[in-house]
């Protein structure tokens, strides 16, 4: 069986898909296509441990968040959190803070937008230990 790998954009493109935008998937497959689609059974795999992993690495990031820049809207009782439907869907909205915040504190990451949030987020993981996100 052949093995293919594929970048965090592509990966970022269908948990966007399926988490912000509750696509169906054949919504995922047709909007994949341009950029060459994965096969349905590697997108839902995708979704399913990012769904798994969500609520862990949405309660580190609410707490670096409450270290690091406790005025972050994020934390608010009724602000943006209550609005989300499910943990995976907090993460990415949180994760738009946690990149706002530590683009005041770090240079390199001045050039990283929207995009970039799934990268900013495997590296910022990654050096908390949390493993595994996809």
């Amino acid at each position: 069986m052949a093995h293919r790998h594929y970048l965090v954009e592509n990966i970022q493109e269908v948990l966007a898909a399926r988490v912000e935008r509750e696509s169906s998937w054949a919504e995922v497959e047709a909007g994949c296509a341009e950029g060459g689609t994965p096969a349905l059974r590697t997108m839902q795999r995708w979704d399913a441990s990012f769904a798994e992993q969500a609520l862990r690495w949405l309660g580190m990031m609410q707490k670096t968040l409450a270290a690091q820049d406790p005025g972050s809207s994020w934390l608010e009782p009724h602000g943006e959190a209550v609005k989300a439907h499910n943990p995976a869907q907090a993460l990415l909205q949180a994760l738009l803070h946690l990149l706002a915040w530590a683009k005041t504190q770090w240079a390199e990451l001045a050039g990283y937008g929207w995009n970039d949030r799934l990268r900013f987020l495997w590296l910022w993981g990654d050096s908390r230990g949390l493993g595994r996100l996809v």
